[in-house]
C-alpha cells in the first residue's frame, strides 16, 4: 500500500505544515473538495498513488503524457486533468496550463505527478513558480515503503 505525507498550508503564511503519514485512501479532502494535487516520489509510487486516487477524481478525466502537446487535449468537458509527469511540461505547455487555471473555471481539478523535484527546476528557470504554486494546493509525497513505526495492514 502506498503511503503519503499530507502537507497543508498554514493559514498565517505560505510555508508547509507536514503532518503524519497516512494511507492515501484516507485523504477524503481530495474527494470532497477536489483541489489541485501534486503527487511526488519515485515513479512506481506516483503511478500507484494516481491509481489509488482515481476513484475520487471527478469525471470525465483527461490525461496528459510527456511528449504530447497539452494544446492537443480536448479538456473542454473534463473535470479532472491528470498530468503524468509535471516536470516534463514544456515552457509553452506550462503557460497554457497556467492560463487555464487563471481563467476562473473552478471546475477543473489538476492532479499532477512527478518523480523529479520541482523546486530546483524553478530555481533553474525551467519551471514556472506561479504554476507550481497553483498545482501544489495539496502535496502528497509518496514512497514505496511504509514510514517507520507504521502500524496497519497492507494490501498485496
Amino acid at each position: 500500500m502506498a503511503t503519503a505525507t499530507r502537507r497543508r498550508r498554514r493559514p498565517a503564511d505560505v510555508s508547509w505544515d507536514p503532518s503524519a503519514h497516512v494511507p492515501i485512501e484516507e485523504l477524503t479532502l481530495i474527494e470532497s473538495w477536489h483541489p489541485n494535487v501534486m503527487v511526488a516520489g519515485p515513479r512506481a509510487a506516483t503511478v500507484a498513488a494516481l491509481s489509488a486516487l482515481r476513484s475520487v477524481f471527478r469525471t470525465p478525466l483527461c490525461e496528459w503524457r510527456p511528449g504530447h502537446p497539452l494544446s492537443a487535449l480536448s479538456i473542454g468537458a473534463a473535470r479532472t486533468l491528470i498530468l503524468n509527469d509535471a516536470s516534463a511540461l514544456t515552457a509553452e505547455d506550462q503557460q497554457l496550463l497556467h492560463s487555464w487555471l487563471q481563467s476562473g473555471d473552478r471546475t477543473l481539478q489538476v492532479v499532477s505527478a512527478t518523480d523529479v523535484p520541482i523546486l530546483p527546476l524553478i530555481q533553474a528557470g525551467t519551471f514556472d513558480g506561479a504554476l507550481y504554486y497553483a498545482l501544489n494546493v495539496i502535496y502528497l509525497e509518496v514512497s514505496d515503503q511504509p514510514p517507520a513505526g507504521f502500524v496497519g495492514s497492507t494490501c498485496d
